[in-house]
């Protein structure tokens, strides 16, 4: 059955979601937890090719560093989201064998250090869910991966296909 209510979301906001484990602590994640999806939004400022360079940002106001600050952010957290995406397995299987009562004392213990060995990064704890637009972390919503304050903006200049203001 449909929803009663119907939205569009933009190409650009689309998402892929890499794993339905939930992202962040268990503190904040609600029952059955969030979706870990890929924060893939495009860099305004292209850090990956060698064209860019550091000291021009010199002469810049200070909207144009915040923009690679967030940048950064963003692509730190992409850096999480891959790393957690390719360790899961391993992860997974380390914590199983530590946590088996079955199993010998000592292969427990080697399993542990394994475990603590594994990048820090590639833990699903240390994804966090960015506003795509600001990097903002905090009131993201999930669906259309930026924060509540661009999302208001962006809805209330109608930039967002098939969002409206509720009226009855």
């Amino acid at each position: 059955p449909n929803p009663p209510f119907s939205f569009s979301v933009p190409l650009a906001l689309q998402y892929s979601p890499i794993s339905s484990r939930p992202v962040g602590g268990s503190k904040s994640a609600p029952k059955g937890g969030k979706l870990d999806i890929r924060n893939t939004g495009a860099p305004l400022v292209d850090l990956s090719s060698g064209e860019f360079d550091s000291s021009t940002l010199q002469g810049r106001s200070l909207l144009v560093k915040m923009e690679v600050r967030k940048e950064n952010r963003n692509i730190r957290d992409n850096h999480r989201r891959l790393l957690a995406e390719k360790f899961e397995l391993k992860r997974n299987l380390y914590k199983a064998l530590v946590r088996d009562p079955t199993l010998p004392q000592e292969m427990r213990e080697l399993h542990a250090y394994k475990l603590a060995k594994l990048p820090r990064n590639s833990s699903f704890t240390r994804v966090r869910n960015r506003c795509v637009f600001t990097g903002r972390p905090r009131g993201v919503y999930q669906l259309f991966r930026m924060s509540r304050l661009v999302f208001r903006s962006l809805a209330s200049q109608g930039l967002l296909e098939g969002i409206r203001k509720a009226s009855w």
